[in-house]
This record gives structure tokens, sequence and C-alpha cells, in this order.
């Protein structure tokens, strides 16, 4: 931003101009400050200091911009000195917010004006968005520019999602009227969890949902952790290797579950091993299915250590070269349960109008072949294949009107068994509005020596290489060498697939594009 004066008769006095920028941010902090965010701008507050002492102590120095919003947006400080920005920090609390929307939509399409290309907003919120908000051009801008919204919502105030201090639960959270039965002209859902999810998904970004941080029928003792374990992983998802999504989060004593991670700024490859800190927590198996994705089987022991535990995920990327991803409190480990319960679900997100297989996971339950599994009206479960008495998968069909959070239920017939769960959701459906989002999915070699020249191939998702289109080659800011060379043009090496394709189990097969190019990395840092 550009703040002048002019001093001619008559003096205009201090205006701001938004049409000069000198200098662009790398992340932007996108804060709801109003008063029903009491409970979470604590949190948020801890996260971003304890993201600024990591950011000194490795020497990272990005331009950051703090915005908070009630119904206006207001912008607090775009600066890479941490010292200034952990003032303005300081300063955060909550106030003021007469009605329950709030203007995030305007908020993010003004982070989207100083935000760098391919940089991250970090979203914090617990209402719907301003009626009349034009999502439909914040999603353009945001894409345009290649910015990711990762959001972290903890409530609503739409339909029956109201989740905020004072408001009501949903009766059950499958219920289809209050996930998202109003829509915008541009034809965007406009209720809290159906727009944020959508918003997250339409731009690459990570979306959570944690009202248990709130002081409504949903807190727990432990909410406020969770919330704030998932604001500093999500944030720090921006510029540092981490792992700010696991799913499911948490695993009950003495049961065995598969746990999905998925990581930021990462280069997982064959190499790539995960640890579980604390006691009790044993990793069976494991491995990466992508760059940024990796799976594993673990064991909560009877005995295993209350509460929250720290993952890492280690990877070998050349000769003296570590890649080290860490999840500060990304999993939880609850007591024993001693009803039938349903422990988790794996993937615990589908499409509106897709296919997939989700796997289910149980604490104390006696799953068999008279199993059936019901996620409520709209989700067809075509199959259910038991493979334990803990362990199912069930082969559903999302209907394309379906939307909100689902109820999980295992009835098993032979013993008069029902396994239900004690958490919202736990399945996700999401509606997708414009769901082609162009990435990069894997970089080959990730890594190169000072001096060298080499081929790299890059894979990307919805994407369109063309022959003869150059490509942008940028070395990491800390320690700062000399922008690595692109020395040809990219050529695409194969045609993407049909984003109509399916493959076996029905699932839509991404896009896909390979390109190639020689770069050249500096001899030395300068």
């Amino acid at each position: 931003m550009v703040t002048g004066r002019n001093t001619d008769a008559p003096e205009t006095g201090a205006y701001i101009s938004s049409s000069r920028r000198i200098g662009r941010a790398k992340i932007a902090f996108v804060i709801d400050d109003t008063a029903s965010m009491q409970e979470e701008i604590g949190a948020v507050r801890e996260a971003l200091t304890d993201l600024i002492i990591e950011f000194a102590a490795r020497g990272v120095h990005v331009p950051i911009h703090l915005i908070t919003f009630k119904d206006n947006v207001t912008s607090r400080i775009l600066s890479s000195d941490l010292t200034a920005v952990q003032a303005e920090v300081n300063a955060l609390f909550a106030s003021g917010g007469d009605e329950c929307p709030e203007a995030s939509v305007d908020a993010l399409r003004y982070a989207a004006t100083t935000l760098n290309a391919g940089s991250v907003a970090f979203l914090a919120t617990d209402a719907d968005a301003l009626p009349g908000s034009d999502i439909a051009a914040a999603v353009a801008e945001l894409r345009a520019s290649g910015i990711r919204v990762n959001v972290l919502l903890s409530g609503a105030c739409s339909g029956g999602y109201k989740l905020a201090d004072g408001q009501d639960l949903p009766p059950s959270v499958n219920c289809e009227t209050c996930a998202s039965k109003s829509y915008s002209k541009d034809g965007y859902p406009t209720a809290a969890i159906a727009l944020y999810s959508v918003l997250a998904a339409e731009t690459g970004g990570l979306y959570a949902f944690i009202p248990e941080v709130n002081s409504s029928p949903y807190f727990d003792p432990s909410g406020a952790t969770r919330y704030e374990n998932a604001a500093f992983n999500v944030m720090k998802a921006a510029v540092l290797p981490s792992l700010p999504a696991l799913n499911p989060g948490f695993g009950y004593r003495g049961t065995t579950i598969t746990i999905s991670i998925d990581g930021s700024n990462t280069n997982f490859n064959a190499t790539s091993t995960l640890t579980i800190g604390g006691a009790g927590v044993t990793v069976n198996s494991g491995g990466a299915t992508s760059a940024t994705h990796f799976v594993a089987n673990v064991t909560v022991a009877s005995g295993a250590d209350l509460g929250f535990h720290n993952l890492t995920i280690t990877t070998t990327l050349g000769k003296a070269v570590t890649e080290e991803a860490t999840g500060t409190g990304t999993f939880e480990v609850k007591d024993t349960v001693t009803a039938p319960t349903v422990a988790g679900a794996n993937p615990a997100q589908g499409t509106a109008g897709s296919a997939l297989d989700v796997d289910i996971y149980g604490a104390n339950t006696h799953f068999d072949a008279t199993s059936t599994v019901n996620l409520g009206s709209g989700v067809t479960v075509n199959s259910v294949t038991v493979k334990s008495n803990s362990f199912l998968t069930a082969r559903i069909a999302i209907d394309p009107t379906a939307a909100g959070y689902r109820d999980i239920t295992v009835i098993t017939s032979s013993n008069g068994e029902t396994a239900t769960e004690n958490v919202p959701g736990p399945f996700l459906v999401t509606e997708i509005v414009n769901a082609v989002v162009p990435k990069l999915v894997s970089i080959t070699p990730p890594v190169g020596r000072p001096g060298q020249t080499l081929n790299v191939d890059i894979v990307g998702e919805n994407t369109h290489f063309v022959d003869g289109v150059s490509m942008r080659c940028k070395a990491p800011r800390t320690p700062r060498p000399d922008s690595a060379t692109c020395s040809s043009r990219p050529v695409r090496k194969s045609p993407p697939f049909s984003t109509h394709s399916r493959s076996g189990c029905g699932r839509p097969k991404p896009a896909r594009a390979q390109t190639s190019t020689s770069i050249r990395i500096p001899d030395s840092p300068t």
C-alpha cells in the first residue's frame, strides 16, 4: 500500500492508494475478531505467537499481512518485521459484531490484492459471510493468483448449524436442511460449513471444523488445545514442511486404526518414515502415497498417554539432505470407550455426486457379515466389506444434492449391536461449484546440488501444459541464493487424462499432465 498526501492548496490530507503496492505478502492471516470469537481469539493469538517464534528461530522473514474483520475489514499490519507483527498479534481481542454474518469474503478478497501469487490465506471464523457477498468473484480472484485458503471454522449462524456461544446445536449433524439450502446468485452456498469447505476445496486449501472450542454442548476440556494446535499447524503449512491435517485425528485406547496424513510443503517418498511422540502409540506400517500424503496403520495401547501427541515424518531427499515435517499435537489419544463406537472414517469427506470407498473403524464393536452402514438420506451404501470385528469398508454413492455433515451408524443384526460416534460428523459431504483446481502434485527430483544442471519432471493435476510456455523457477528465500535458472521451456510429455474417466471403484481420476524442463542451480548463496 502507498499512503500519501497532497500538500498543494487545498491540502487533501492522507490518502491510501490501493492501485499502487510496494511489496506483497507471503501469508495473510484473516481473523474474525467479533465478540463470539472470545474463546478462539486467545488460541489464535497463541498460535500466531508460536509461529512467529518458530519463524525467528529458523531465520524465516516473509511478509505477513494481518487482517481482521467484523462487518468491515481492517488491515492491521503488512510487514516482514516479526517484532512489529508480534505487537499487532498481542493486541488482538474479540469484541463487537452485532449480527452473526461477517465480512469474511470481503476480507479474503482484500487479502488477495496484497498476496503474492502462490501464497496462502488463513481464515479463522465462527460465522457465515455477509449477505450479498460476491463469492464467485472471491474464488475467481484467489484462483487467478493461485492463492490457497486454509480455513479453521468453529461455528455458524445459519440453518440448524448454530454452534457459536449461546446458540443451539443442530438436532442431528446429518440434517440436510442445516447444511446449505441457501445459495448466492452465483450458485455458491452461503451457510458457513458449506461455504468455507467449498472455498477451501476450490482453492486447494485445507478445511478444519472444531466447534468444541466454544462453551456449547459440544465443548470439551481439550477443545481449546485442539483448536490452538490446529491453528498453529495450518498456519505453519503456509511456508514450512508441516503435517496440518490428520484423519482421523484421534484414537481410543485399545484400538488399531489407519490414519491418513496430509503434508504441506513436503516431498514424501519411499524413504519417508513416521514417528509419533509420547508413550503408547505404535506405528505398525505405513508409507507415502504421494509427495504430500502418507498413510499409516497405528495401534493405541490400552495404557497410552492420554492427550495430544506430536507427529514427525522424516524424508531423505538426497545426500545429506533430510526433510522433517511436523504436526504439533496432531493426534489425540482418548480414553477407552465401553459402548460400541464408530472410532473414525477415512476419508472423512466426499463430494456431492461422487462415489468412493470409506473405511470405518470401531471400538468395542463386533462387525460381521450382517453389519449394515447408514450415513443418512442422499448417501447410498452399495456394499459393505467387513475386514475385522472393528474395521469395515463401505462403498458409497453420494447424491448430487446431498450436503453437510453426516452421522455414521453401523448396525450388526446378528448380535443386536448399534455403533455410533460422538463427534460432529464425522463424514462431510462438500458441495463443489467449480471443482477443477490446477495443482503441481510432484517434482522429480525434489532437490539438486549447487552448480548442478539437471532435468526436472513436473506433474500437474487439472493442468493444461502446452509447448512454448515459459516456466517460472524460484529458489528458497532462507538462506537466499540467486534464483534458479530455467534453461528450457516445459514440454508436455503425456496428455492429461480425461477428468471424466473413472477407476474400477467409481472414483474420478484427476486430469494430470507432465512437463520436463532443465534448470541450473547457482553455485553458492549470496
